[in-house]
């Protein structure tokens, strides 16, 4: 019976020898560097979730949707980002705000009932707006100005409503990939007193609301007030 072990232990060495020429060197460092396939990183890559709102509001700025594609909410895991995309007359708009920008996060969420997302930011979001947009065509974006009538860029805290059962999901998604949102979540919304970013005013420092949320009825009206009439206005 053959013993491969044994047999393998007797073999004598073959006596070669590696030469570590800069070439080899050079050689190992691009296999060790390349990138992987571009089926590995589609398969890694997590996929943004995108859900349909029935309103946005930002200060005295709304905008309710007609029909389900009018309003977008896009989350992005791999840029870490919340967007809100509008569709108007044809054209696309949206906002962007980082995560990080984020300094409080708060949702109302109830069976049957509609969600509500709120969240105060640190920084203004960015505007873009759909360049010679085209039927069946990838959306090519290009900055612009603010599309609220300036509200967005002034007002800290964005509130978007979603039909019952669409904010539940996402906002669990959210949560759960990033440490940061999931602590400010248990916290008092909204963390600020003003509502506006500094810059308008620069001598005054906003002060932390760590213990009571004052009057915040005054910035998110209970969704039992008289529907707001469709489209978007500015007052």
């Amino acid at each position: 019976q053959l013993n491969l072990p044994d047999n393998l232990s007797s073999l004598k060495p073959l006596g070669l020898k590696l030469n570590n020429s800069p070439e080899l060197a050079r050689w190992i460092e691009r296999q060790l560097n390349r990138p992987p396939t571009g089926k590995t990183r589609a398969s890694d890559k997590p996929k943004p979730v995108i859900t349909p709102a029935s309103m946005l509001k930002i200060g005295s700025w709304e905008r309710v949707a007609k029909n389900t594609s009018d309003l977008t909410t896009k989350c992005y895991f791999a840029k870490r980002k919340l967007v809100w995309e509008i569709l108007e007359g044809g054209l696309k708009r949206k906002m962007e705000m980082q995560w990080s920008d984020i300094i409080a996060i708060d949702a109302c969420i109830r069976e049957k009932e509609p969600g509500v997302l709120r969240i105060e930011l640190n920084q203004c979001p960015s505007f873009f707006q759909e360049k010679d947009p085209q039927p069946r065509k990838h959306t090519i974006w290009m900055p612009t100005s603010d599309f609220t009538g300036g509200q967005a860029s002034k007002c800290r805290r964005h509130e978007i409503v979603f039909s019952p059962g669409n904010l539940d999901k996402p906002y669990k998604s959210l949560l759960q990939a990033d440490q940061n949102l999931s602590e400010l979540s248990s916290k008092p919304f909204p963390s600020l007193e003003d509502p506006y970013f500094p810059s308008l005013y620069p001598d005054f420092n906003p002060t932390p609301n760590s213990v009571t949320n004052p009057n915040p009825q005054q910035q998110f009206p209970q969704l039992s007030s008289p529907s707001p009439i469709p489209g978007t206005k500015t007052t």
